[in-house]
């Protein structure tokens, strides 16, 4: 084996539903990269409460009893076209990590960390003297375990999964679909892209803290698209050999046949993926409000928009008046926009009224802003405009439109897209 602290991490951490499974999945076989099949959503494994390794070790392996058995884990989730079934030896990895600990001559939480992927290794049949990394698939962005990771291993490589997020949108539709028969558009929609938009803004904060060199961004289509030149890029970056088991999907080194929204049997990258099939199932008016809230973004990660850019007028004025069928493009100002809304019933008046005594200190547009989001996901708005507003205020889409706007001025320091 190689001395602790040669040995690196690859840190996967995705930007929304964006195939990091199936990243991972990719590297899984690979005789130079330990792993866990599954995501992490931890890092400080806590040992200064622990009075032996042996402790330590069980008290791993019940912590993370997914990575042991599969019923117990992801791969066994509706999510999953097809389940994989595997059962690991837990009383051998505990036993194998415990001898491991004691060989250290320093347990950190670093080092406490590559031996229980080297343990695990060594169940499942991988050569350890072959390890050069080990992998972690960070589900949720964490600026706290991003650190601590940053800090342990300040050359860590960073894998970013990204996808054009009027293709995640279309995708979250079919899932919804696929499981409950149904999709109500308009209950979920800005839930989804409040989320969607934040889960990028990671992207510039670690692109500064990494080594230049030390990231990729990578592209779900595109992966698809250049399926072994993309990974044969990969491994040449981590310096890793280019095996054929880089374009196979597997977890545990079981064939995986994925978590794809329309659930078909697919493993590995197939170029029929690659296809841009959004305008299949989202409509032209969500189109034009992710476009406008994910503007800078899709310039910045070179996903082309498809209409010309809304100003913030049109692009609240539209959601405002879908269900009237008033015509935006007729309308001059923000005064005339709310006065016609309020002329097709007396009672808006008053809620227009409501929402300005209960203490919410904003602007007539802030307010056709409340009312408009109300149209997309309350039913009953008459009665819940002000309680809507609370939950999606004024601020929280303005911090949307912020995020996107930091991708339009930040700079990549190299070619870091695969």
């Amino acid at each position: 084996m190689s001395a602790l602290e040669d040995y690196n991490l690859i840190l996967l951490i995705p930007s929304g539903r964006s195939g990091s499974y199936l990243i991972q999945s990719l590297f899984d076989s690979h005789p130079e990269i330990s792993m866990f099949p599954g995501v992490h959503n931890y890092y400080d494994l806590g040992l200064e409460k622990y009075q032996s390794v042996e402790e330590i070790a069980r008290d791993f392996a019940k912590r993370n009893l997914q990575f042991f058995d599969s019923q117990s884990s992801y791969f066994n989730s509706p999510d999953c076209v097809q389940p994989i079934h595997y059962q690991i030896d837990s009383d051998r990895f505990i036993a194998e990590y415990a001898k491991l600990l004691k060989t250290a001559g320093n347990i950190n939480n670093r080092n406490a960390w590559i031996m229980a992927h080297l343990a695990y290794s060594i169940v499942i049949g991988q050569k350890p003297e072959s390890i050069k990394y080990i992998f972690f698939h960070l589900h949720i962005y964490s600026a706290e375990i991003v650190q601590s990771l940053l800090s342990d291993f300040p050359g860590l490589y960073f894998l970013a999964s990204t996808r054009d997020p009027r293709e995640e949108w279309s995708g979250y539709i079919r899932q919804i679909k696929s499981r409950f028969g149904t999709v109500k558009i308009h209950d979920k929609f800005l839930s989804w892209l409040k989320l969607s938009v934040r889960n990028r803004r990671h992207l510039p904060v670690l692109h500064d803290k990494c080594r230049v060199g030390h990231m990729r961004i990578l592209d779900l289509a595109r992966l698809h698209l250049r399926q072994g030149k993309a990974v044969g890029e990969l491994a040449n970056w981590l310096n890793i050999k280019v095996v054929p088991q880089l374009i196979e999907s597997t977890f545990v080194g079981q064939q995986w046949m994925g978590n794809g929204s329309e659930r078909k049997s697919i493993s590995g990258l197939q170029v029929e993926r690659a296809k841009n099939t959004y305008r299949e199932n989202v409509g032209k008016f969500e189109v034009e409000l992710i476009e406008y809230f994910y503007w800078g973004i899709l310039r910045s990660l070179n996903y082309p928009p498809s209409i010309e850019r809304l100003t913030k007028f049109q692009a609240y004025s539209k959601v405002l008046l879908k269900r009237e069928g008033i015509a935006w493009t007729k309308l001059q100002d923000k005064k005339e926009l709310i006065e016609l809304w309020c002329k097709q019933s007396p009672s808006r008046t008053s809620l227009l009224v409501n929402v300005m005594r209960s203490g919410s200190k904003i602007l007539p547009f802030g307010i056709m802003q409340t009312i408009a989001y109300g149209y997309l996901v309350v039913k009953d708005y008459h009665n819940s405009v002000v309680a809507f507003f609370k939950r999606y205020s004024l601020a929280e889409l303005r911090e949307l439109e912020n995020i996107s706007e930091t991708f339009l001025d930040f700079k990549w320091k190299s070619d870091i897209q695969i």
